[in-house]
């Protein structure tokens, strides 16, 4: 995994720097496009442990709470692609609903993680 990761850090570096010596990008919007995109990166992976751990669990008592997590992961990944096309301006979406999209996932991880403190 730190291989992975490590590899895939230095890849999206050598973009930015290659990007940025062009001249014709905003080097600070391709620097933002980055972020989101490393930030997206980790909320699949967030989603993946979480959607293992819930087939892991095979309907007992936490696996209602790990579900809502990984719908809160679902939402939140979302939002954050939402984020990336309106760096790109590729389409029309409203800052309102990427905000709305990362309130609710903040309540559906909130909710998660009541029912498993609940349980446990």
């Amino acid at each position: 995994m730190k291989k992975i990761s490590l590899t895939l850090t230095s890849l999206i570096a050598s973009i930015n720097i290659a990007f940025g010596a062009e001249g014709s990008y905003d080097s600070s919007s391709l620097l933002s496009v980055t972020i989101n995109g490393l930030g997206l990166v980790l909320i699949l992976s967030c989603l993946y442990f979480c959607w293992r751990i819930f087939h892991f669990l095979k309907g007992g008592e936490l696996s209602s709470a790990w579900q809502i997590l990984s719908l809160a992961f679902i939402i939140f990944g979302l939002a954050q692609l939402g984020e990336i096309v309106l760096k790109f301006q590729n389409i029309y979406l409203p800052h309102s609903v990427i905000y709305l999209a990362k309130l609710l996932s903040l309540i559906f991880l909130t909710w998660g993680l009541y029912r498993a403190k609940k349980v446990l």
